[in-house]
């Protein structure tokens, strides 16, 4: 095989081959674990509440909607990788 051969052959490597490819995997999983850990936590605090009467309601809701556009965030990022690799 020629030099140019062996270049054109490189570059035509699976995007999933590369270590920055991992490497973004790995961070947008873990970030991803925590946002569900997050999404569980505030929906059980959420669902345990008698009332959206309830002084702390507001609050609550606001960081249940929070942790859901976090888990949209993440799934989205997660999607672009399986799609186009990064």
């Amino acid at each position: 095989m020629s030099t140019p051969e062996r270049v054109e052959a490189r570059d035509e490597t699976p995007f999933w081959r590369a270590e920055p490819f991992w490497e973004r995997l790995h961070h947008v999983e873990s970030r991803h674990l925590d946002a569900q850990v997050q999404h569980e936590a505030v929906r059980r605090e959420l669902t345990g509440m008698r009332s959206a009467h309830e002084p702390r309601f507001p609050d609550v809701w606001r960081r249940y909607c929070a942790v859901i556009e976090q888990l949209d965030h993440f799934s989205a990022e997660i999607e672009s990788l399986r799609l186009y690799g990064g």
